[in-house]
């Protein structure tokens, strides 16, 4: 429920949600029997004009799937198969098939974006492809998305 919790918040930062994804995709296995408290983590994403999008040139959409994950107090991962298809739809050309990974840390009660919060962070990264991080300390927050050949987006924001 907390992947899925954390999947939305990537849809409120993100341009096109597309919908359920496959479930059929094979994903990695290197958090094998640490299920504790996670599920299924299926999720579509459509990048027109940024993310993976800025490295390919155009708009592509990606199937995200991971079915191992770990999560304690103040902590979640998710690893699997980040699945790149051209267009709009996930029927389009698949163009890349990646290792993907979704790493949170919290100290404390859980963090709401860009808010106050006193120790927070958080990574999404296709290998070698894309990468989203966002981090604060003490509200400060310090954003990064680096979409490979087109160069990184840095911005800082202080909430209190």
């Amino acid at each position: 429920m907390r992947l899925i919790r954390l999947a939305l918040v990537v849809a409120a930062l993100a341009v096109l949600p597309t919908g359920p994804a496959r479930a059929d995709l094979e994903v990695s296995t290197a958090l094998e029997g640490t299920t504790t408290g996670c599920g299924v983590f299926p999720w579509v994403q459509t990048y027109r004009t940024w993310g993976p999008a800025a490295a390919y040139g155009h708009t592509v959409t990606v199937v995200y799937a991971a079915r191992r994950c770990a999560e304690d107090a103040g902590s979640l991962q998710a690893l699997g198969i980040a699945t790149v298809h051209r267009g709009r739809t996930a029927a389009g050309e698949v163009l890349d098939v990646l290792p993907f990974h979704n790493i949170v840390s919290w100290t404390g009660n859980r963090f709401s974006w860009w808010s106050c919060t006193p120790s927070a962070s958080y990574e999404w990264m296709i290998d070698g492809l894309y990468s989203f991080a966002a981090s604060a300390t003490d509200g400060k927050w310090v954003l990064d998305v680096d979409p490979g050949p087109s160069g990184l987006f840095h911005w800082e924001y202080k909430a209190c």
